[in-house]
């Protein structure tokens, strides 16, 4: 197992998950530039696109979670740190209920209590720091006693500027931002022999 810290928190698709989204199909759906930024460029949209654009997603977003298959190794990894008294929490760029439906699609809804879950609309979303920050404050932890667990380098980002350690989850054995994280591994299976 890697280093013993009380807090672990977890980015959800990709991770938690195995990864379904096609992004660059999610964009065009949305009619945004293949390199646009989801979530910014709606943000940024006039408000009869963004509530357009926020509509659709949110009916990419229920297909996807419908679709929720459990990550290699990860009923057992939660079940272990669930044993050792650790607390699980989520940091997510989806909705709540979004979050909520996927959980209990991959079968991992007994793990996660529904305050544990910050959204998108929680919290500014990820890189941004403030999500992370929100479950400290909550468990009144520092930064030093977290883990941030994500596949994407807006996980890893918002981990290293909130001060929490890192762990970087590429089942491609790939790790193209290998130097946001302190620990790289394929699966959670290969997380535990760490």
């Amino acid at each position: 197992m890697p280093p013993d810290r009380p807090l672990w928190i977890f980015d959800m698709d990709g991770t938690l998950t195995e990864a379904v989204h096609d992004f660059g199909w999610i964009r065009s759906e949305l009619g945004l530039a293949a390199d646009a930024p989801i979530l910014d460029s709606i943000a940024s949209a006039s408000q009869e696109r963004r509530t357009a654009m926020n509509r659709r997603l949110h009916e990419i977003e229920l297909e996807l979670a419908a679709q929720a298959r459990p990550a290699a190794g990860i009923h057992e990894f939660l079940a272990l740190l669930k044993q050792a008294g650790h607390s699980l929490a989520i940091l997510t760029r989806n909705k709540h209920e979004i979050a909520l439906l996927t959980l209990q699609k991959a079968g991992l809804a007994e793990f996660f209590e529904s305050e544990a879950i910050v959204d998108r609309e929680m919290a500014p979303p990820k890189p941004d720091p403030e999500g992370i920050r929100f479950h400290l404050n909550r468990l009144g932890l520092n930064p030093g006693q977290a883990f941030m667990v994500g596949d994407y380098r807006y996980d890893l980002e918002a981990g290293r500027a909130a001060g929490a350690g890192t762990i970087y989850m590429d089942p491609t054995g790939a790790f193209p931002f290998r130097e946001l994280a302190d620990i790289c591994a394929r699966d959670f299976l290969e997380l535990m022999e760490h």
